[in-house]
């Protein structure tokens, strides 16, 4: 069993994470300042029709690291009092939908047949569609329908397209005046620039808040609490301890936690990692339930964690503690010695249904 100075001395050797991160999966998390950026400046190029801007409500058809934009728009949209935003992860669509619910498609590969399911029932009732993916059918049929069409440039892994999936949509939602203005992206961009440098790999363990928190995950089972427009982030954080670190993680809301979820924490025993998500533009009653909880776990003597959210700005915050997240999976797969890039199980189990 190694100490916990031993990890921090493990993630600050270039051979180790250079060893089990060989094709450089720390830089795709790296680039989400510079994807926000391209992708806002993408988004000013493109014309939306008038039954765009004519919808009241949000359909994101997704699946995987291609939907998580739509989760994070949707805490987003019920924060700020923007349109309902629902994330439809299955093939076709769901009854409601009309001619005033906008249905975005959302998939990184243009491949992914749930998505395309969605996309094919979507032209067939003649609803208003955007589009946002790197290729493939989803491509094909948008420009054959003449739909307005996000093309992602970026060439990664779909859950490492975060910068264009997430605030590519926003931008468009915004541009469509369907979503109120939150910032200028160039604020969010300058942040997550200043806090690359001190989450990247070569910033050392002590000073590094992804690493340190590494290091107290490593040998427990993650559990994410947000509430409100944090939601979204913590489903962001379970799903990149999955795939990244390859390891079991659970995420929940706040405060329906509250009325069940904390009967299962347990003692000094538990082999449980509480982190909690929390920022300064919560609603009062979020931050003092949630002060309360920290505060009895710590007295018997449960590992829990409060971590905040930095920046002037709701959306400042929210990207903040995503990139926080990213980082702090990245490193607890190189302490597992995992490989955070490819998904075995999951191509695995891709090649069997022969999808």
């Amino acid at each position: 069993m190694t100490t916990p100075e031993q990890r921090l001395a493990l993630l600050d050797d270039p051979a180790h994470w250079r060893a089990h991160d060989p094709s450089g999966f720390w830089e795709r998390i790296a680039s989400l300042p510079q994807q926000i950026e391209e992708a806002y400046r993408a988004v000013e190029r493109i014309a939306l029709p008038p039954a765009v801007r004519a919808c009241s409500r949000i359909l994101v058809a997704g699946m995987g690291g291609s939907a998580i934009g739509g989760d994070l728009v949707a805490s987003l949209a019920e924060a700020l009092g923007g349109p309902q935003v629902v994330v439809w992860r299955d093939f076709g669509l769901p009854a409601w939908v009309d001619q005033y619910t906008l249905v975005v498609i959302s998939t990184y590969s243009g491949e992914t047949a749930e998505t395309l399911s969605a996309f094919q029932r979507a032209l067939q009732k003649g609803l208003p569609i955007l589009v946002l993916t790197s290729g493939g059918r989803a491509s094909q049929w948008a420009s054959q329908n003449r739909l307005p069409l996000l093309t992602i440039p970026y060439r990664g892994e779909p859950r490492t397209a975060v910068g264009w999936l997430f605030f590519g949509l926003l931008a468009l939602l915004e541009r469509a005046g369907l979503f109120p203005g939150l910032v200028r992206w160039e604020e969010v961009v300058a942040l997550l620039r200043r806090k690359g440098e001190a989450l990247g790999p070569r910033s050392s363990g002590p000073q590094n808040p992804a690493k340190g928190l590494a290091v107290s995950l490593y040998g427990r089972m993650p559990v994410v609490w947000g509430g409100g427009f944090l939601k979204g982030v913590a489903h962001r954080w379970k799903t990149q301890m999955n795939e990244n670190a390859k390891t079991p993680a659970f995420a929940e809301a706040i405060p329906e936690v509250f009325h069940n979820a904390v009967e299962g924490l347990g003692d000094s025993s538990s082999p449980l990692a509480t982190l909690v998500l929390s920022s300064s533009f919560l609603e009062p009653e979020h931050r003092r339930r949630v002060a309360a909880l920290v505060d009895m776990l710590a007295g018997r003597g449960v590992w829990c964690q409060r971590v905040e959210g930095e920046g002037e700005s709701l959306l400042a915050q929210v990207a903040s503690l995503l990139f926080l997240g990213d980082w702090t999976s990245y490193y607890l797969a190189l302490l597992y010695r995992r490989d955070p890039a490819p998904v075995p199980t999951i191509t695995a189990l891709r090649q069997r249904l022969g999808v």
